[in-house]
């Protein structure tokens, strides 16, 4: 069968020419077999009919005749007399003058006792069934049988001897059925006719061996070269035997081989002579125009689609000829249309700055925009490699088969967090049928950014202005508290031991000292000192800030730096950056454990200084990470929760950005960087 597909269309209707071809003569051979066949067996059938019905009419004249020829004697006088007184050689003498007259094979008186008293012709077999069959016509019934002589079987017929209605003998007349008995019915009807009695058979001339195959059925059999059909003794009116007609066919099935040889060569002339007229009509009127056509397609196959036929014809092949002129015509046109349009989609395509993906039904990806890889850092435009959270945002809307969804995600890529805001739609063609789904979306991080860090500033300046004016109003009690407690002290007298008073009063007195902290720490977030800034070497800097941690809080736990030494002195305020740096480095080594240490780095990237504290502690969580430049919010036990919030307007104040990435359990990274401060 795969051979058969791999064929080309010219020899595949060459084959079929041919199948039909063969499937003609099969079926005329087949039918003409059947009807030869069928028509002999109905012949046979009728034949046997006749036969049977002709057999059957012989043997019940031939029975009829027998009882015609036993009741004339049965009634003559003196077969009464020589009978009925015992005269036994007369009784004889008179049975063979009927015997040479009346041609019968068999004549015998039987006596009550069932004794034969005188017989002419072949002797019987005086068996019991003989017996019971003398007996029953003894009794007045006469009697047609089959019964068996010494070497041959007989037709026989009984009836009794009477006077005065009183049976006193039996009389019997039967008829020998022989080779010569059987020779003389089948020069009547002729066929073969075989005699089976008692399970012995008769035959003329045949073979035995195929005799015993026969079946005591009425319907017509085959046996050997013949058709056998059965007659039961019945029909006749007689019982005990089975009389076969046989039908020789040998002479039948040699005219359906004639008539088979015949058909065969007819059909093969028929088939060689359609095969070379097709074959020749087929190279005129097919294969010529067939090769032609696909010479044209072959042009167009390989990228030429200038109209190929000159002189299209007027058959079908022509019609088909035109039509590919007419549809490379318009190929070169709709060509033309669609390079002008692709190239005005991919123009618009190359200069959106919005990132475009689409998937077709299957959820494969078929086209990606330059934008969406630059956002996404994917260099393939197969679109491999996506970041994980942008692929599950799309996954999930597949799954949940939301016809059109919008949101924005946080992704990964490339060691850079982006911030996207995503709108998914079905992809619909001309026809408003879905061909697949459109995804377009934008790098949102800058904005979210700035939209942050104007809601700090905003934050930070509303609180910064209210804690100024607190600190104003709080400082000068705070100093004029300060001054009277010392002088209550230095003016109370007494004893040296009893120092109650004066760790009160220096209770009082470090408290006070501790609001004045804080009320300077306001003071600090809230307007920060302008120093003079100038062009500072950012390693020293970074030195002069380690130096400045007590690092007997923090044994075991080490500072690691990583100083670029092709980084340029950046325009700095000394002191805000060291307090900023020192904030940062201190948390870091607060959230580390003993064993641990804190990595220092910095570096240049495209006019961009780049100091990153990375430090391997617990990390925070998205809820800590969102609230950690809220002024007093933090998470130690003890502090201002000032800290980070000047740092931050540190940062702000010299064009610098922060940026923190932290997970919990593993660590947080604090990224400060300048812009422009060079």
């Amino acid at each position: 069968m795969k051979r058969i597909k791999s064929l080309k269309l010219s020899s595949k209707l060459i084959l079929l020419f041919f199948v039909i071809i063969i499937i003609h003569a099969a079926v005329s051979l087949i039918s003409l077999t059947l009807i030869i066949s069928r028509t002999n067996r109905a012949s046979q059938e009728i034949q046997f009919n006749n036969i049977t019905h002709g057999v059957t009419r012989y043997l019940s004249k031939v029975v009829n005749d027998l009882q015609v020829k036993a009741a004339l004697f049965s009634g003559q006088e003196k077969i009464i007399n020589y009978t009925e007184y015992g005269l036994y050689n007369l009784l004889e003498r008179q049975l063979a003058v009927y015997w040479q007259s009346l041609n019968i094979d068999f004549v015998a008186i039987f006596s009550k006792k069932l004794e034969p008293v005188a017989s002419i012709g072949e002797h019987l077999i005086l068996d019991d069934a003989f017996k019971s069959t003398l007996r029953s016509s003894l009794e007045g019934k006469t009697l047609r049988f089959f019964t068996m002589g010494e070497k041959y079987p007989f037709i026989l017929v009984t009836l009794p001897i009477k006077r005065n209605y009183q049976s006193f003998a039996v009389m019997a007349l039967g008829i020998v059925i022989d080779e010569k008995f059987i020779s003389d019915l089948e020069g009547i009807f002729n066929n073969r006719i075989v005699f089976k009695i008692s399970d012995q058979i008769i035959s003329s001339n045949l073979d035995y061996k195929l005799l015993n195959n026969f079946t005591t059925g009425t319907t017509l059999e085959r046996v050997s070269k013949y058709m056998v059909k059965s007659i039961p003794s019945p029909l006749f009116y007689i019982s005990g035997g089975i009389v076969y007609c046989l039908y020789d066919t040998s002479a039948m099935y040699r005219q359906i081989r004639w008539y088979s040889l015949i058909s065969i060569t007819t059909s093969l002339f028929v088939l060689f002579t359609s095969m070379f007229v097709g074959l020749v009509f087929y190279r005129k009127t097919f294969q010529k125009p067939f090769q032609m056509l696909m010479k044209g397609i072959e042009k167009i196959s390989g990228g030429n689609i200038n109209p190929p036929f000159e002189n299209p014809g007027k058959d079908e092949f022509g019609n088909l000829e035109s039509s590919f002129n007419s549809m490379c015509s318009n190929l070169i046109k709709r060509e033309k249309e669609i390079a002008q349009l692709s190239r005005y989609n991919t123009l618009i395509l190359n200069n959106m700055k919005s990132g475009i993906v689409t998937f077709d039904l299957q959820g494969k990806i078929t086209t990606i925009n330059p934008s969406a890889k630059r956002i996404l850092l994917v260099k393939k435009d197969v679109g491999e490699n996506f970041p994980e959270e942008f692929e599950d945002f799309i996954s999930d809307a597949f799954k949940n088969g939301k016809e059109k969804t919008s949101g924005e995600i946080t992704i990964n890529t490339g060691g850079v967090r982006k911030i996207l805001f995503i709108i998914l739609s079905p992809l619909m063609s001309e026809q408003e049928q879905r061909i697949g789904t459109i995804v377009i979306f934008e790098d949102v991080t800058r904005i979210r950014n700035l939209e942050e860090k104007l809601l700090v500033s905003s934050r930070l300046a509303v609180l910064g202005e209210m804690a100024a004016g607190v600190a104003h109003q709080i400082k000068n009690p705070l100093a004029v508290m300060k001054v009277s407690m010392e002088m209550l002290r230095d003016d109370l007298a007494y004893p040296e031991d009893d120092t109650e008073a004066g760790d009160l009063s220096g209770f009082i007195l470090d408290e006070i000292d501790t609001l004045d902290s804080v009320v300077n720490n306001f003071l600090a977030f809230a307007k920060p000192k302008k120093g003079a800034r100038s062009y500072e070497d950012v390693g020293k800097i970074i030195e002069f800030s380690i130096r400045s941690i007590p690092k007997e809080k923090f044994e075991g736990i080490q500072i690691r730096t990583d100083v670029s030494p092709a980084i340029k002195k950046y325009l700095f305020d000394r002191d805000l950056i060291v307090q900023a740096l020192t904030n940062i480095i201190t948390n870091a080594l607060q959230s580390s454990k003993k064993g641990d240490f804190v990595q220092l780095r910095a570096s240049e990237l495209k006019k961009e200084l780049i100091i990153e504290v990375e430090d391997h502690g617990e990390g925070m969580d998205e809820e800590v990470l969102s609230k950690m430049y809220n002024p007093f919010f933090t998470t130690k036990k003890s502090g201002t929760g000032l800290g980070l919030s000047i740092v931050h307007r540190i940062i702000e104040d010299h064009n610098g950005v922060i940026e923190v990435h932290s997970i919990p359990g593993e660590g947080t990274t604090f990224k400060l960087v300048f812009r422009g401060t060079e």
